[in-house]
């Protein structure tokens, strides 16, 4: 059974914090020093942190989601912290959350629509 109730907004802040994630991915792409230095750093930690407590907004799962990719592909380090942080299963959590989204782009005419309009709810 799905249904669907309202979330929490999202503060000021909140509505574009993501971007800074996105940008910890833009700066890894390609880069292994800068890989490196984020998971050094702790980032791929900070970046699991929102993925928990954001994995009710689909616009965080997709951009933090995109933002792994760059920061572990062809970093074993930083893959090993992926799952270590449990990155896997909270990421397998977000994708049954989130199981509208299939159904949504399955019975659309439109399927150019962007489906994060509706990112202030949740599957329970």
């Amino acid at each position: 059974i799905t249904s669907k109730l309202p979330v929490s907004k999202l503060t000021d802040y909140e509505e574009y914090a993501y971007k800074y994630i996105v940008l910890l991915g833009l700066l890894a792409a390609d880069n292994t020093d800068r890989q490196t230095l984020i998971g050094d750093r702790g980032g791929v930690q900070v970046i699991i942190d929102y993925l928990t407590y954001y994995k009710h907004y689909k616009i965080y799962i997709k951009w933090i989601s995109w933002s792994l990719i760059h920061i572990t592909l062809n970093h074993p380090p930083n893959k090993v912290e992926v799952v270590n942080y449990e990155g896997i299963g909270i990421l397998m959590k977000c994708l049954q959350l989130h199981t509208d989204a299939i159904n949504n782009n399955n019975n659309s005419n439109n399927n150019n629509v962007d489906r994060d309009d509706d990112m202030y709810y949740q599957i329970i």
